[in-house]
């Protein structure tokens, strides 16, 4: 009997710790559940705020009061399943400490059927099987509190959860007062069942009608255990409909927090969290006397455990008191199942509704941030596009601006050009001035010239004539003749004196003309030169890559006397001899008049002197030549 006793008492243990180990799983999950809700609701938030960037403002208002409605009407159905919930959960714990006080209860009737059959073998190892309970309810006592220990620690987890989920708690508040008017109904009932149990231990002392009773009482003890079975199963009902609950919960849950309110919520979601949280405290504290009570029992029974044999007489009328009441509660356990069952039927079935419009309205949501993103990708692309026409342009007018720093520069440097070519233009002026004189003065000797040198040739044939006639005369005639040819030859070379002279005067300017600095000049400066030089008599094309043009003379006589050919003239030059006055004499011809052949001399003297003069005018012209080349 012994050894049964300990292996009931092991297999209620193993129960015990079962039922915590599902408990805490069952922790674990919601802790899960809570972090899940949690992210999804952060997710939802984002997602809300994108998609009220992208709508206008009286669009997101309306969808806001929207939100709002359907956030209200959600929080109600939330905080009745949660009452719910809570509820049931209170009404299992319970059911489980009925659990365990009926199997204490049945291992004390054991002990006592144990008893009645053999008082004396009782009596003497009672000492030995009450020191094996003790030992065994100590073993009891401390798995206890390490389950105790491990369920505050969920609980502290649990309180850190619950400061993540600020806006679930806020639901709570009036599921609390539902709460509170149930656990003070089960603390009624509980307060019936601890009188129960003082019955129970007055009862023990009564021992008189043992025998009688014990039939009874086990046939009362099949009936509870009937009733801890159906109640078991209840609570299986009640467990399995709590967890669709906290699907439904969590889902929610996850539909609020994507609410843009949650944040403003957040302060009384704290509030009713510390409350929350004072009320695990005070429950936690009620384990603790709870446990207190029981190592006080376990005491108790120590002392019992001498006095089994005296009490098995009053136990019995106890007993049958104590099942009836029993029963009672069993029924009242069974109406209040059936209650919460139906309750819970409906509330699935309301749920279920709402449900379905809680998901159209996320698919709503979820096309209409499609759309929004899609605008957003095609801004996006606008914008990328108008920068890279900025940039374009921004390149641009770098270019630009480079090209107008350069005409800058070049306009400048023209400026300076055309000062620089106003400045010599002037000089040019006065320059061709001075030549036009200078042309106008040897265009009257030229004429000049030619008249001499007609009466030349006529005098030449006189004297041609004169020596043909008069061969035989005397030397003195002849010296007579020598007279009158160089009397007229004098008058010739005061001729010629008179333009040797000019051309003294004037030989300085015709030096500076030819040696003159070349420079070069745009067209329209060289324009302007030439208009003030001729009046406006003729017009200059401008185009100064014109060869005619830099050198008008080329091609005509005056290359020829510059050509080598005309070496022998420039050698026979050193026999005409500049005076101081700018007179020009040839000794050849001096030498000469007194020979037979005066007459070829006479017209090779003539031709030098026209040659002389033809080359001394070209040198004029190609001194203007490249004066005006040095224009260009």
């Amino acid at each position: 009997m012994q050894q049964q006793y300990g292996e009931e008492l092991e297999e209620e243990l193993r129960t015990l710790r079962e039922r915590l180990n599902e408990a805490e799983d069952e922790r674990d999950q919601m802790v899960i559940q809570l972090r899940e809700s949690r992210k999804a609701a952060e997710e939802a938030n984002r997602r809300l705020d994108e998609a009220f960037a992208a709508r206008k403002v009286p669009e997101i208002y309306a969808e806001l009061n929207s939100v709002k409605r359907l956030l209200a009407n959600t929080n109600q159905q939330l905080k009745v399943k949660e009452k719910d919930t809570e509820s049931l959960r209170v009404e299992a714990a319970r059911a489980k400490q009925l659990e365990l006080k009926l199997a204490d209860r049945e291992a004390a009737l054991k002990k006592l059927e144990e008893k009645s059959s053999d008082m004396k073998a009782v009596e003497a190892e009672a000492d030995s099987q009450s020191k094996r309970r003790v030992r065994e309810l100590e073993e009891e006592l401390r798995n206890r509190k390490e389950s105790e220990e491990k369920t505050f620690e969920s609980s502290v987890a649990l309180t850190k959860q619950l400061e993540q989920t600020k806006i679930s708690l806020e639901e709570a508040k009036v599921e609390n007062g539902s709460l509170r008017e149930k656990v003070e109904r089960f603390e009624e009932q509980s307060r019936q069942n601890g009188k129960a149990t003082n019955v129970s231990r007055i009862c023990f002392k009564d021992n008189a009608s043992t025998k009688q009773t014990l039939e009874s009482l086990r046939s009362e003890i099949q009936s509870t255990k009937e009733s801890l079975s159906r109640t078991r199963e209840g609570e299986k009902k009640a467990s399995s409909k709590v967890e669709g609950l906290l699907d439904e919960i969590s889902k929610l849950k996850n539909e609020l927090k994507s609410a843009s309110e949650a944040e403003e919520n957040s302060k009384k979601a704290m509030d009713d969290l510390a409350l929350a949280l004072k009320e695990v405290a005070t429950e936690m504290n009620q384990v603790k006397l709870r446990l207190d009570v029981t190592q006080a029992e376990l005491e108790h029974w120590k002392g019992e455990a001498e006095m089994l044999t005296e009490k098995l007489k009053n136990t019995e009328d106890r007993f049958k008191e104590l099942l009836d009441e029993s029963r009672k509660e069993m029924e009242q356990y069974k109406n209040t199942s059936e209650r919460l069952r139906l309750e819970a039927e409906e509330s699935l079935l309301a749920w279920n509704g709402k449900e379905t419009g809680f998901v159209g309205c996320i698919r709503r949501a979820e096309d209409e941030r499609t759309a929004a993103q899609q605008e957003n990708i095609r801004l996006a692309e606008s914008l990328k596009a108008a920068d890279r026409m900025v940039k374009a342009s921004r390149e641009e007018n770098i270019k630009l601006r480079d090209i107008l720093k350069q005409a800058l520069n070049e306009a400048s440097v023209a400026k300076e050009a055309a000062s620089i070519a106003r400045a010599e233009n002037s000089q040019l002026k006065d320059d061709m001035a001075e030549k036009d004189d200078a042309l106008k003065f040897f265009s009257r000797e030229i004429e000049s010239l030619r008249i001499n040198e007609a009466a030349a040739i006529e005098n030449i044939t006189m004297l041609k004539r004169l020596l043909s006639e008069k061969d035989i005369k005397t030397d003195d005639k002849e010296i007579a003749r020598k007279s009158k040819a160089l009397s007229s030859i004098a008058a010739d070379e005061k001729e010629h004196k008179e333009g040797t002279r000019l051309g003294k005067a004037f030989s300085f300017n015709l030096k500076d003309l030819i040696g003159y600095p070349r420079h070069k000049y745009s067209s329209d400066n060289l324009e302007s030169k030439e208009k003030d030089h001729d009046g406006g008599d003729r017009d200059d094309d401008g185009d100064e890559d014109d060869p005619e043009k830099i050198d008008p003379l080329k091609g005509s006589i005056f290359d020829v006397m510059d050509s080598p050919g005309s070496a022998a003239h420039h050698g026979k030059k050193s026999s005409l001899a500049y005076t101081s006055d700018g007179e020009m004499t040839n000794s050849e011809d001096l030498d000469s008049l007194g020979s037979p052949h005066f007459n070829d001399l006479e017209n090779e003297r003539l031709h030098r002197r026209k040659r002389a003069l033809l080359h001394r005018f070209a040198e004029i012209i190609r001194g203007r030549a490249y004066a005006e080349k040095s224009h260009h």
